[in-house]
């Protein structure tokens, strides 16, 4: 398995089924499960609580993927890039599935990048490299996780159309 533990960060029900799929798949997986109807404010201040008490620290750290699936993409920019990437591990690789703009992919690839987090998403541009082969992968790896959820697996991007890793970092990843 080319990723040994996972974080979920996402609304509910689909947190709970990229989830439960990890761990059908054996990848023990932390989660972050929000309501669906929780907006970008309300998951900032939770996000911002379990910051100062150092949870993320702890509940991240040895993590290889971090998933997001947040049914407000405004969680993203609001909770998760300020409270949570901080935590995530160098090298590791971040798969927002979830419905952020297309236009709000390149913000969210370039905060991952500062923190040299590798990016992945349905919208981003082509690249080339050992580090999107790397993520080529993990998208595989996902698609067999995710494959029998929808629309779970229709947000994955293509195997082959994977430009995501933008962090210098990401080829050394390869050898998990």
């Amino acid at each position: 398995m080319l990723f040994h533990r996972a974080a979920v960060l996402g609304s509910a029900p689909d947190a709970h089924r990229i989830s439960y799929g990890l761990f059908i798949a054996g990848v023990p997986a932390q989660t972050w499960i929000l309501p669906g109807e929780c907006d970008g404010r309300a998951a900032a201040e939770c996000a911002e609580v379990s910051a100062a008490r150092g949870e993320w620290a702890s509940r991240l750290a040895r993590t290889d993927i971090t998933v997001t699936a947040f049914r407000d993409p405004r969680i993203l920019d609001e909770a998760v890039v300020p409270y949570l990437l901080p935590h995530l591990p160098i090298g590791s690789v971040w798969l927002q599935l979830g419905r952020a703009a297309r236009r709000g992919t390149d913000r969210l690839a370039l905060a991952a990048a500062d923190y040299e987090i590798s990016f992945l998403s349905p919208y981003c541009q082509a690249g080339s490299g050992a580090a999107d082969a790397f993520c080529d992968i993990a998208v595989r790896q996902c698609s067999d996780v995710l494959s029998g959820y929808e629309p779970l697996a229709s947000w994955l991007p293509s195997p082959g159309a994977v430009s995501a890793c933008r962090s210098p970092h990401s080829a050394a990843s390869a050898a998990l």
